[in-house]
């Protein structure tokens, strides 16, 4: 399967395993650092806010600061950062990239494989979450955290 490399990498012809680290493999694992971190963050948030009003401030505190990617393209873009990075979000923009739904090409047996290993994540993620709140939740009521 052969994806459109020239168009979304910039070089053509150039399939180095040290280019897919460098434009793949390093953004997405930070986009998903990211999302954990934002998952972190929202529980700490969660657990700490002594009434809603505090956790409404958080919680609206911390989404500015991670929508903070888009606002500073929206800048790049309208040419508030420089030409050089208009002429960047241009470029980007002009890019079409296909959507050729992955599973539709793996066989049953790939299939079946891939939704086992996004199900783990999932569920792994839902555990983690449940049993730190589950943890804090029963320290609250025994009087751990308050006597």
């Amino acid at each position: 399967m052969d994806s459109n490399w020239d168009k979304v990498i910039g070089l053509k012809r150039r399939k180095t395993t040290y280019l897919w680290v460098k434009r793949i493999l390093i953004p997405n694992s930070m986009k998903f650092l990211l999302g954990v971190m934002l998952c972190i963050m929202s529980f700490v948030l969660i657990v700490q806010s002594e009434n809603i009003i505090d956790l409404i401030t958080n919680v609206s505190a911390l989404l500015v600061i991670s929508s903070m990617d888009h606002f500073l393209y929206g800048m790049a873009e309208q040419g508030y950062l420089g030409e050089t990075l208009q002429a960047k979000t241009s470029k980007v923009n002009e890019v079409n990239v296909h959507d050729t739904h992955l599973l539709s090409t793996l066989s049953l047996v790939e299939r079946d494989r891939s939704y086992k290993i996004r199900s783990a994540i999932f569920i792994s993620f839902f555990v983690t979450m449940v049993g730190g709140w589950g943890t804090v939740l029963y320290r609250q009521t025994t009087g751990v955290y308050f006597q």
